[in-house]
């Protein structure tokens, strides 16, 4: 358990991470390259310019991080939570994104060229460009209303604040 370390710049090449718990850590510029983290729980890390270049991360669950320009090149991320993250810039060219998940993440600027999605759900994130909701579409991923992912208020998000907005106004109603 790491939870809350502050691991900034450091090398951790091959390490065996698996089922580690790295809630809050920070792993600002670090390399991971070709480490072995299947299962882990990444929650709320500071994942900014990480290099995880090769990493095997399936089922791990990275919801809320920061890991604008991390690299995941050719990485695992089999069945990965993105979750509320924030990969602008991020790259997973090459990676393995089969099954992953990556509702209401901020996905402006990456880079998914040559990625596997299929299967994946890019449900409710948003900051894509249209030209890469159609690409992802063509590959097998799943959306939902591509018109309303490339604004920062998805259809998701859209559907919640009307429901609050409807709620607020019935309290004050009633």
């Amino acid at each position: 358990d790491l939870t809350g370390a502050r691991l900034e710049e450091a090398t951790i090449d091959g390490a065996l991470l698996e089922k580690s718990v790295l809630t809050g850590v920070s792993l600002r510029k670090a390399s991971l390259i070709g480490a072995q983290m299947r299962l882990s729980r990444i929650l709320d890390a500071d994942l900014r310019e990480v290099d995880c270049t090769g990493t095997a991360l399936p089922f791990a669950d990275l919801s809320g991080c920061d890991a604008t320009l991390a690299i995941f090149s050719g990485a695992d991320l089999n069945s990965a939570l993105f979750t509320g993250a924030k990969l602008q810039g991020a790259s997973f060219r090459g990676a393995t994104l089969q099954g992953a998940s990556f509702h209401q993440a901020l996905l402006k600027d990456v880079d998914l060229r040559g990625a596997n999605v299929e299967g994946a759900d890019f449900s409710g994130s948003y900051g894509l460009s249209k030209t890469q909701l159609e690409s992802l579409i063509h590959r097998g991923a799943r959306i939902d209303d591509a018109s309303s992912m490339q604004s920062p208020l998805g259809l998701s998000q859209l559907r919640a604040a009307v429901f609050l907005f409807a709620l607020s106004v019935g309290t004050y109603l009633f």
